[in-house]
């Protein structure tokens, strides 16, 4: 089980409050492995850093006019695809980490808007890449704790490019 810190940047970083995601890890083999792999499933939730936002609307035709808008967000959440790895660098109980983890982001926005005329909202998808950097400490016959720090960046999808800082502490155990 991961526990993150999300943290939005860009555009998104003005639209969306940093929140806290969870991701399900399976990363199958030895505890003292020092490369490591597996898969992942995730969810986020993110609240908005206003109630309103102010926008406007273009209208073209006998000249362009401006129109003034709003938007609200009611809600932004997300569930995450990942292949993960990461490699432990010595070979001790507690090591610094590095990897590389992709993700498939499945992403529900649902939102208000004057010109909309009411309810609207997207659902998008995006795929990302998160390098990472972090320590990791083999607890017991069985216990892995991990912390980091990775920076997930959009690359391809229906979604606006997306980047957050993602902080995580995660515990893992490997059965026998």
């Amino acid at each position: 089980l991961q526990t993150s810190f999300i943290a939005p940047t860009g555009s998104y970083g003005y639209l969306l409050k940093p929140g806290l995601g969870f991701e399900l890890k399976f990363t199958p083999g030895d505890l003292d492995k020092r490369f490591k792999f597996g898969f992942s499933l995730g969810w986020y939730k993110l609240k908005p850093t206003q109630d309103t936002f102010p926008t406007y609307g273009i209208q073209s035709g006998n000249g362009t006019q401006l129109w003034p808008d709003w938007e609200v967000i009611h809600s932004y959440s997300v569930v995450s695809f990942g292949f993960i790895n990461e490699y432990k660098i010595l070979k001790k109980k507690f090591s610094p980490t590095i990897g590389m983890d992709a993700y498939f982001y499945a992403i529900f926005l649902r939102y208000d808007g004057y010109k909309d005329g009411g309810g609207a909202g997207t659902d998008t998808w995006t795929f990302a890449i998160a390098p990472k950097v972090g320590i990791s400490y083999e607890l017991k016959d069985n216990w892995l704790l991990g912390a980091g720090l990775a920076r997930s960046m959009s690359f391809y999808g229906t979604a606006e490019h997306q980047a957050y800082w993602k902080t995580y502490l995660s515990v893992i155990y490997y059965f026998d």
